[in-house]
């Protein structure tokens, strides 16, 4: 019989954690080691598949590994903890290079871990480096397992962050990270030079939240164990163990899904492929999905109908996803990318880009360089990543984040949420009851247009829950808001002592 190889962070991880703290976390009533009340997905997965067995040694997953070697858990636990880079070596070291066996099994399993510290952290953080850096470390795993002679690799993408019970005040954020990860794993997985099969666990988890009953889950939002009270008794019936962890009940459906991809029951999508050369070219889709690569020179991109993947790489490229939910980078050079209908996700990649959404909800990401980021119609996620950027909501209720660097924000009709992110900002919240962030790491952050009870101020990344504690702690001059030396607001033709409670947005209590 085949061995099955897991690498992953708690979702796999069956008791090395549990190990080396000396059986002491996690702690009953979690089951035996697990991070839930029974067996893990992979462990289901491994019950249905009557080649592979999980081996003793076989399951390298830890319990807070990240995609590289950072363990989330380091803090807490004062350790040095694996992360998944670190499992790799562990795997490499014993058996050595070409000597992996190509018969086995071989699921990495990662990602969260990199993400839910920072989208919880009241400082600024630039979510589009972890974005891109988390989907390089996975192409990075596949790459040295398949090195090693493994040839039968899995890659689940990442469960929707947005719907755990931990991420209840950022879901929001935490839902477009997610769909932004994903959507940048699937394109540095389709460039490898191998097949790796990739599970769609998200989608998996969406369809849970459409129709619970149907999975016979009758709540999919609280957590079934909230310490210091004791589990619920029908914790079958609840997707969530803890605030991060799914039941034994929703791994067993995870599993599945993976089990499901893995036989084929679950059809993996499937790409024409449209291919440039290293001179410029016009390139169409076909109408299906497809897969357009423009490689070398300056690409025109056009994806047409239904969801495609377009990638210009080198040059200044021209890119228009068309009809569909796209995905669309444009790679190193000037590149103009336009996502057209639908809810696109959109990548500026190096150098000074310019993103357009149009219609629909969509993700647009800047990445690197002074990019130029416009939503147009719908509720649109706008990253402007490192450099100085601008970006424009437009209609509807978006949210925008500048990243690293002096960025400008104007948010458009609707109501929008501003955050400057790390440098000094000029934010403009336009038409509508807009939402302007301040956070510690933030800078002198410059607010053209904030209008007196039509506007907020979010100050809870400071920690203030009142009104009476951020006056005792904040120096009002002018139009100044200063939290410390280095971090301000001002509110351009609005006196900062005018203001009242009812100006701001504090951070919650209990």
């Amino acid at each position: 019989m085949a061995d099955l190889y897991v690498f992953g962070d708690s979702l796999s991880d069956n008791g090395n954690l549990f190990d080396a703290t000396g059986n002491l976390f996690p702690p009953p009533p979690y089951f035996d080691g697990r991070l839930s009340n029974g067996l893990l997905a992979v462990e289901y997965l491994d019950t249905q598949l009557p080649n592979y067995e999980i081996t003793d040694n076989s399951n390298l997953a830890f319990s807070g590994a990240t995609t590289g070697n950072s363990n989330s858990l380091d803090d807490d636990l004062n350790a040095d903890l694996p992360g998944l880079r670190d499992q790799i070596d562990a795997f490499t070291a014993s058996v050595g290079t070409g000597d992996a066996d190509p018969t086995d099994l071989y699921l990495v399993w990662a990602g969260p871990n990199n993400f839910l510290d920072p989208l919880r952290d009241e400082a600024a953080i630039d979510p589009v480096a972890l974005i891109r850096q988390g989907a390089l470390d996975l192409r990075e795993a596949a790459t040295r397992l398949y090195d090693l002679g493994a040839r039968n690799l899995v890659l689940p993408n990442m469960v929707n962050l947005g719907r755990l019970p931990g991420t209840r005040q950022v879901s929001a954020d935490a839902t477009a990270v997610s769909r932004a990860f994903n959507a940048a794993l699937a394109l540095e997985l389709d460039n490898l030079s191998f097949d790796v099969t990739q599970v769609d666990v998200f989608a998996t988890g969406e369809a849970v939240a459409a129709n619970p009953s149907s999975y016979g889950f009758t709540n999919i939002t609280d957590p079934a164990f909230q310490p210091p009270s004791l589990p619920v008794s029908n914790a079958d019936e609840y997707f969530f163990w803890d605030t991060f962890h799914p039941t034994t009940r929703g791994h067993e459906v995870l599993g599945n899904a993976i089990y499901q991809t893995i036989t084929g029951e679950i059809p993996p999508l499937s790409f024409n492929q449209v291919r440039g050369t290293n001179r410029g070219e016009t390139l169409r889709g076909t109408g299906r999905r497809d897969n357009v690569d423009g490689f070398g020179g300056n690409d025109i991109l056009r994806g047409r109908g239904q969801g495609d993947r377009l990638e210009g790489w080198n040059g200044s490229d021209q890119i228009f996803g068309d009809q569909g939910n796209d995905i669309l980078s444009g790679g190193a050079g000037i590149d103009f990318v336009f996502g057209g209908e639908n809810n696109d996700i959109a990548f500026g990649g190096n150098d000074n880009d310019r993103i357009l959404g149009q219609a629909g909800a969509d993700i647009l990401i800047g990445d690197r360089g002074n990019d130029y980021i416009r939503g147009g119609l719908g509720n649109d996620y706008l990253l402007g990543g490192e450099g100085d950027d601008t970006l424009l909501g437009e209609d509807n209720n978006d949210i925008l984040n500048g990243g690293v660097g002096n960025d400008s924000l104007s948010g458009g009709a609707g109501g929008d949420r501003l955050d400057g992110g790390a440098g000094a900002d000029v934010l403009r919240g336009g038409l509508g009851a807009d939402r302007f962030v301040a956070r510690p790491d933030g800078g002198k952050d410059i607010i053209r247009d904030f209008i007196q009870g039509q506007d907020r101020l979010d100050v809870s990344n400071f920690g203030f829950d009142t009104f009476d504690e951020l006056i005792d702690e904040v120096t009002l001059v002018g139009t100044t808001i200063a939290f410390n030396t280095t971090d301000s607001v001002r509110l351009l033709g609005v006196s900062a002592t005018s203001l009242t409670a009812a100006d701001f947005i504090f951070a919650p209590t209990g």
